[in-house]
């Protein structure tokens, strides 16, 4: 009888464990993460009086704590503020946008030279930082909302407040193509294209306008 029970048990623990290994077998994988990046093309030089005789060093942007880390954000209402779990850019927003941006002020010729966080011999700098990049869940249409501060500092004064040439934010919303996160990057995209415009014209205009000045003190 005893031998029954010991029998019963044994037999009983097999099929548990059998079932314990079925359960984890037909388990589904994890879900793989997606990264993305920014696609948009860089300007063509387009400006009458280029390159102008400066250098610009394009620093690294200052750190937030939504944007600097690789999850995507989302926001769904007022209030909510939320990260994907398996969207990512490939890098943190931060990052990405200033690496982009020094990259359109090469392709845009305005000046003789441009460096990402480098460059001794800078006659400027770029000192920016994020003020939003997320995607806005709206009910009906998603949208990418961008906003990016920048301030172009004369490193060639000793007074802080003479180095400063001008200081703006600049705000874009695009609507998404779909309610998706590929749509969103597709939007934001577009966002930070219309805003590294932006920002080159007024950096172009700033130096001209130096530059002038500066012939007419010779």
């Amino acid at each position: 009888m005893k031998y029954g029970r010991l029998q019963a048990a044994f037999y009983g623990i097999i099929v548990l464990s059998m079932l314990v290994i079925g359960c984890i077998s037909h388990k589904s994988p994890p879900q793989p993460v997606k990264f993305y990046q920014l696609d948009y093309p860089p300007p063509e030089a387009s400006f009458e009086s280029t390159p102008l005789p400066y250098i610009i060093r394009v620093d690294p942007f200052q750190p937030s704590d939504l944007y600097n880390s690789k999850p995507i954000i989302y926001r769904e209402g007022r209030y909510g503020t939320s990260k994907y779990t398996y969207h990512r850019w490939i890098s943190a927003p931060d990052q990405m946008v200033s690496r982009f941006l020094a990259r359109d002020l090469r392709h845009a010729d305005i000046v003789n030279a441009v460096f990402l966080d480098g460059g001794e011999a800078a006659t400027h700098r770029l000192v920016g930082s994020l003020e939003a990049f997320y995607e806005n869940d709206q009910q009906r249409q998603w949208e990418a909302v961008a906003a990016v501060s920048i301030t172009l500092i004369d490193t060639g004064y000793r007074n802080i407040a003479e180095q400063i040439c001008f200081q703006k934010t600049y705000s874009v919303n695009k609507p998404c193509p779909e309610n998706t996160p590929a749509g969103f990057v597709e939007a934001m995209s577009l966002s930070m294209n219309e805003i590294s415009r932006m920002i080159i014209s007024d950096i172009y205009n700033e130096l001209l306008m130096a530059e002038g000045k500066s012939q007419r003190n010779d």
